[in-house]
């Protein structure tokens, strides 16, 4: 088995990984957003037609709040594991774990 310690994350990658998981809460949001707009247009189209740029500028804000603060994280953590140690991850390869199956 190995330990291996993570000092530093780079800042793009940790962004494109959380895109993924950004990916579910903005598609529900999206939904809802059509939903009130169609429950909206029913009562008066103007104002429906301002809930769809609103959902979307919504959206887009909440992409950006969340992205920035996941940056501004892994910017403190690159920070902080430097000064005082990083995560630690202990692995174990497959020819180990073939080797114990065996015994």
């Amino acid at each position: 088995m190995k330990t291996l310690e993570i000092k530093r994350f780079t800042v793009g990658t940790v962004i494109k990984s959380t895109l993924y998981l950004l990916f579910i809460p903005i598609i529900i949001m999206i939904i809802v957003g059509l939903i009130t707009t169609m429950v909206l247009m029913i009562e008066d189209g103007a104002v429906a037609l301002m809930g769809i740029f609103i959902m979307l500028l919504a959206s887009l804000f909440y992409a950006g709040v969340y992205l920035g603060m996941i940056a501004l994280m892994t910017v403190i953590y690159n920070w902080l594991a430097g000064k005082f140690g990083g995560l630690t991850i202990i692995v174990q390869e497959k020819d180990e774990i073939v080797a114990k199956e065996q015994i």
